[in-house]
């Protein structure tokens, strides 16, 4: 499965998914909100996941992603 969101729902189940769903929302909105010169970027990396998964399953792409997240947000 090439689409991570749908690996994270068959993984970790719909409740969760959601639940992660809603933390990534707030998370982009607050930096939609603050920062928008990054904003981009995480919109990126969003649109990467519908094509596929290093950034759910590899340790390299969760660590690009959570780095990403850091420093958008130590931006502030």
């Amino acid at each position: 499965m090439h689409n991570i969101y749908m690996l994270a729902i068959a993984e970790i189940g719909i409740f969760a998914f959601v639940f992660m769903a809603f933390i990534i929302f707030k998370l982009a909105r607050q930096i939609y909100r603050y920062n928008k010169l990054f904003f981009p970027l995480i919109i990126v990396l969003l649109v990467s996941g519908i094509f596929d998964h290093p950034l759910w399953s590899l340790y390299s792409g969760v660590m690009i992603w959570w780095v990403a997240i850091g420093l958008v947000l130590a931006e502030k």
